[in-house]
């Protein structure tokens, strides 16, 4: 919801997204573990909200073990925080949608 309002305000959008997403793709510690990098980076890598999710199935896939309940809610908090400030930003924006299309 948060992109699609920013799309119709900045059309550019459309083609920055997919820039946008490699380098996400590349800072998220997907293909190595976060134990990989040096303390100070750790810190700045866990700010990311993928951070939680890779960890989530990292420990299911490679583990092989069920994740602590705090990753749970981690995964679940992140998810509806993103919600609320999606759903805030559409519901502010969308009165002027109309204007811009």
């Amino acid at each position: 919801m948060l992109l699609a309002s920013a799309m119709v305000f900045f059309r550019d959008i459309q083609f920055l997204w997919g820039v946008l997403t490699t380098i996400w793709m590349y800072l998220t510690p997907i293909f190595y573990p976060i134990t990989a990098l040096p303390e100070t980076i750790q810190s700045v890598v866990k700010m990311n909200p993928l951070y939680f999710y890779v960890t989530f199935l990292r420990s299911c896939i490679i583990d092989g073990l069920s994740p602590e309940p705090i990753m749970y809610v981690q995964c679940a908090a992140v998810a509806l925080i993103t919600l609320a400030i999606g759903a805030f930003t559409f519901k502010k924006s969308q009165d002027n949608f109309v204007l811009y299309l």
